[in-house]
């Protein structure tokens, strides 16, 4: 009860708290910044799915003391909670902006309890969370405020105080809506237009009882490259055994299993960790061989899975770790550090190409496969373009194809503005036959990449002021991979890196039990566990991000035999 108290009358008291800097971490050489998305995964704004005019951009966004603490934006039919950066010794700020997620879900909770009628607008809910306390009600809440400070270290004094602090709570009747007076809500250009947007009511209604968030959680960390290798093997490593998503570095770590390399003084260095960071990225993009009509259904097949259950088909739809930031920018960003005689494109060969047997064996050979789509609307983005005309760019090849039920998967995604990778490999197999090449050379030197003329219905090479994976061949330029590239915008005192997370719930046991997470429930998962808070798993995640717990933890996964000969 003492616990739960607590947590409640933080959330209030923090007001005053934010005006001053904190510092929650010891001294620690593991500098960083870290922002998270929480993407409700239930669907909540069915017609907003295929409005590409209003998805990913902010519709509300919640500030304190002009800083921003998180926006909602739209991605597919879900709601999506977006925080921003925030630094190593901002984890007070961080704390509390997750704190005001949780109240904000809260209240959009209450306003389904209390309509059980019709559905929920996205504008009832800004008024939910800018509502505010009387006079009375807001002396009330200073008195509880001097409670908590008086007795905020003192557990057992607070239990003592509990029951006539539930009484104050009952004659207090608007203290559960709102975010609170310090914080202030800003509208989002796309506001007018979304605001009477419909929430689903049979899913803040259930029949089951009240609606509580699932989160689908991504964590986005900027830091040295130097430290991405140790970052993504502590959290997600296994030091004994294998982890649940290890398969999906092993062909990324440079000299795999040379033990002299690896153990060498020099090896956590940030040309090690780019080369590690893209060859991840190459050794995770979905493959399939589409030389055969068969291989062709296989490949538009998991394309159309993805749309359905993803509402996503882009190159990052099967990627857990993803680079936000250019390849070639950040090769420069350490160039211009260290005075370097190699190119990147000789240490990959050197570490990569002839260091790793996995991503020599399995990666190289599949990669001009590659397997993802590009969707195409029209100029005013409202609806989806329709490409039937393609059959006609290329009749030869396609009218060949005599399968019905092939012809009308490849209609359906056609007549939906949905170019793939597979589609163009089975018409033009020329085309991605050197894309790992260009990928990785490119990162040395920008070079021309290949884009579809939404016009003419080709392919055609254009220039590119970045590395051919950021973002790869046929994605949109603003496409999250590669997406963050303006400098001036970027402290890069905290690292060359930005890379997110997006299976954070797949972090190692290890991990969670050096957080104690382990026995409360849940166990193998963060950030998705109905039985503790968000703020709670956030604070333990960010309890062991320091160089101690990451450079340790690193060491022991990396001797394990399956990594070192």
């Amino acid at each position: 009860m003492a616990n739960q108290l607590i947590r409640r009358f933080i959330f209030i008291i923090n007001f005053v708290f934010l005006t001053i800097p904190l510092n929650a971490m010891e001294e620690n050489n593991f500098k960083f910044k870290i922002g998270f998305e929480f993407q409700e995964k239930n669907n909540l704004c069915k017609g907003a799915k295929d409005n590409f005019l209003i998805q990913k951009q902010p519709i509300f966004i919640a500030k304190i003391n002009n800083e921003r603490l998180w926006h909602i934006e739209i991605d597919g039919a879900d709601i999506e909670f977006v925080t921003p950066p925030f630094a190593d010794h901002e984890q007070q700020k961080l704390l509390f902006s997750i704190r005001s997620i949780q109240k904000a879900c809260e209240i959009l909770q209450t306003i389904a309890q209390n309509k059980t009628t019709s559905a929920i607008t996205f504008r009832e809910w800004a008024e939910g969370v800018t509502a505010q306390l009387n006079e009375e009600q807001q002396r009330k809440l200073n008195v509880w405020e001097q409670q908590c400070l008086k007795y905020l270290n003192q557990p057992k004094q607070l239990e003592k105080i509990d029951q006539r602090i539930t009484e104050l709570k009952q004659t207090i009747v608007g203290l559960d809506t709102g975010l609170g007076d310090n914080i202030k809500i800003e509208r989002g250009k796309i506001f007018d237009t979304i605001a009477d947007f419909a929430l689903d009511p049979s899913k803040l209604q259930p029949s089951s009882g009240a609606w509580k968030p699932e989160f689908m959680p991504q964590v986005t960390i900027q830091h040295s490259l130097k430290y991405t290798l140790p970052l993504v093997l502590s959290l997600f490593g296994a030091i004994n055994g294998e982890a649940k998503i290890e398969n999906k570095w092993i062909a990324a770590i440079p000299f795999l299993r040379n033990k002299e390399k690896i153990l060498d003084v020099n090896y956590l260095s940030e040309e090690n960790g780019l080369i590690f960071l893209h060859a991840l990225t190459c050794a995770n993009i979905k493959t399939t061989e589409v030389s055969s009509e068969g291989g062709l259904r296989d490949s538009l097949n998991f394309i159309k899975r993805m749309l359905e259950t993803y509402n996503q088909a882009d190159a990052k739809v099967n990627l857990d770790f993803l680079s936000r930031r250019p390849f070639s920018q950040m090769w420069n960003d350490i160039n211009h550090t260290v005075n370097r005689r190699s190119t990147f494109e000789e240490l990959y060969a050197e570490r990569i190409l002839y260091g790793n047997a996995e991503f020599k064996s399995q990666v190289e050979p599949a990669f001009k496969f590659v397997n993802y789509a590009e969707e195409y609307y029209s100029p005013d983005k409202k609806q989806r373009r329709n490409f039937s005309t393609f059959r006609t760019y290329y009749q030869e090849e396609l009218g060949k194809i005599h399968d019905n039920s092939l012809n009308n998967l490849l209609d359906e995604l056609l007549n939906n503005g949905i170019i793939t990778t597979g589609i163009i490999q089975y018409v033009a197999p020329h085309i991605f036959d050197e894309f790992l090449v260009a990928a990785i050379k490119s990162v040395d030197r920008p070079q021309e990449r290949y884009d579809f003329n939404e016009e003419t219905g080709q392919l055609e090479q254009v220039p590119s002021e970045v590395d051919a994976l950021s973002p790869p061949w046929l994605q949109d330029k603003d496409n999250s991979m590669g997406a963050y590239t303006d400098r001036l915008e970027l402290d890069l005192s905290y690292g060359e890196a930005i890379l997110e997370m997006r299976s954070i719930k797949n972090i190692s046991s290890h991990s969670l039990q050096a957080m104690g997470l382990d026995a409360r429930g849940g166990f193998g998962t963060l950030l998705t566990n109905s039985e503790r808070s968000l703020e709670e798993d956030a604070e333990s995640l960010f309890s062991i991000l320091n160089e101690s717990y990451i450079l340790g933890t690193y060491q022991k996964v990396i001797n394990k035999p399956s990594y070192i000969d």
